[in-house]
């Protein structure tokens, strides 16, 4: 769960997809904290009017009880702003700033409504103008719009119909291409998505992942598509990184796609979260709290499938989320009293003539 725009103060140190800390490290953040930090801070603050105050900045989506806080050290994280029962929704019906092709191009979607196509693609339809495929050439659906007056207006070539036979990777330049679509086409949806982080130093430091969008989004849409006047090379790189901190995969299983939300973004991860969310037809986002939550308390989702092991976990989380979670599943060897990473062994024990079943945790 992928993604940014410049984010506020803090080192990239075990951050989490919002680019700010676990839950667990917040906690000792706050017993690391010197003492009388805050009635300093508050006693600096007196006798100031509302003026000389430090605004928040505003976020879109951002309703319900919950409210953003932020350090140098932490980032930015919701919390609740006052107690959060269960089963009570906290954010509703999150209209995607963008939405589109998971990575890696299966399956094969159409890029108008997003209904899974038959292979190979070149017996299907396709946009007449730019060549991309479609379930039907007159589909009215509302996701492809915006790439296919982009590939127009840059005079690219009509893509062959069998390119994305060939080729099924280019998928992963369509998203990228709708985020930065929105630069001219909806500047307040592009300001939401630079508010996320993308962590561009920790990505370009691992050769892998830099190269690979250089490979199969930064060239496709400069050089391939003819956008190189249009977007640097940076911006393409930045919502790469935008995408692969924040996203969310939503949609039906075996047809799924990835989306952008405002405020969602901010949610903390921990792999014991205290929420759950669920998309409707349109892609719209709802967040709900599966536990009750005290008010000051962080609002956390888990950025890796729960019923993986902590190895996996954690694994998945270094590798894309570009953070190390030490979370208090992750530092219980037991997780929690699960034993999910558990090996279960059995083994005799003839002195007491007895046998006995167990769980090997190291």
């Amino acid at each position: 769960m992928h993604r940014r725009h410049k984010k506020s103060g803090g080192k990239h140190k075990n951050r989490n997809r919002g680019g700010h800390d676990t839950a667990a490290q917040r906690d000792d953040d706050e017993e690391n904290r010197p003492q009388g930090e805050e009635e300093e801070a508050e006693e600096q603050g007196k006798g100031k009017g509302d003026a000389d105050a430090p605004q928040q900045p505003q976020f879109q989506g951002l309703t319900g009880p919950v409210e953003v806080k932020n350090s140098e050290i932490m980032g930015r994280y919701l919390v609740a702003s006052r107690d959060i029962a269960a089963g009570e929704w906290i954010l509703r019906s999150l209209e995607p700033l963008v939405v589109g092709p998971c990575q890696g191009g299966r399956p094969a979607l159409c890029l108008a409504c997003h209904v899974q196509l038959g292979l190979p693609l070149r017996l299907g339809a396709h946009c007449p103008r730019c060549g991309l495929p479609l379930c039907s050439a007159d589909c009215p659906g509302p996701y492809h719009a915006a790439e296919c007056a982009l590939l127009v207006a840059g005079g690219a070539t009509p893509l062959a119909p069998d390119l994305l036979d060939v080729r099924p990777d280019l998928y992963n330049a369509i998203v990228p291409l709708r985020c930065l679509a929105l630069r001219d086409a909806d500047p307040e949806k592009w300001a939401a998505v630079n508010q996320m982080e993308a962590h561009n130093d920790v990505r370009r430091a691992r050769p892998a992942i830099w190269q690979a969008n250089e490979q199969l989004v930064v060239e496709p849409i400069r050089s391939a598509w003819r956008l190189a006047s249009r977007f640097s090379a940076d911006e393409v790189h930045t919502v790469c990184g935008v995408l692969e901190v924040n996203a969310f995969e939503v949609g039906p299983q075996g047809c799924s796609v990835r989306a952008l939300y405002p405020a969602a973004y901010l949610m903390s991860h921990d792999c014991t979260p205290n929420t759950s969310h669920a998309d409707d037809a349109e892609r719209r986002l709802s967040v709900r709290a599966t536990l009750a939550i005290p008010k000051g308390q962080p609002v956390t989702l888990s950025y890796a499938y729960t019923l993986q092991g902590t190895l996996r976990r954690r694994q998945h989380l270094r590798e894309g989320k570009f953070f190390d979670c030490v979370c208090r599943r992750c530092s219980d060897k037991t997780e929690l009293g699960t034993f999910c990473s558990a090996l279960i062994v059995s083994f005799n024990l003839k002195m007491a003539g007895k046998g006995l079943t167990g769980f090997v945790t190291d």
